[in-house]
């Protein structure tokens, strides 16, 4: 990820896109996907890991009927 927004700042300030607006729109967008994942989804990774290592037991205790739901109820 760093790499990447490495390459993409280092894109947007040089000329070499030469005005190209694709160009540009491409590295922005590197960028701001970068942003939203280590501001929105980053964060999520440590409860979501703590979630997985509590193992699956209380899932597997459903019965698989609760997981379908009948037709006209």
């Amino acid at each position: 990820m760093a790499k990447i927004s490495t390459v993409s700042v280092r894109a947007l300030k040089s000329d070499s896109l030469d005005g190209h607006v694709a160009g540009c729109d491409f590295y922005q967008a590197k960028l701001d996907t970068g942003r939203f994942f280590v501001q929105k989804l980053l964060p999520q990774s440590s409860s979501l890991f703590a979630s997985i290592m509590t193992g699956s037991d209380v899932m597997m205790t459903f019965d698989d009927a609760a997981f379908f739901r009948r037709r006209g109820t």
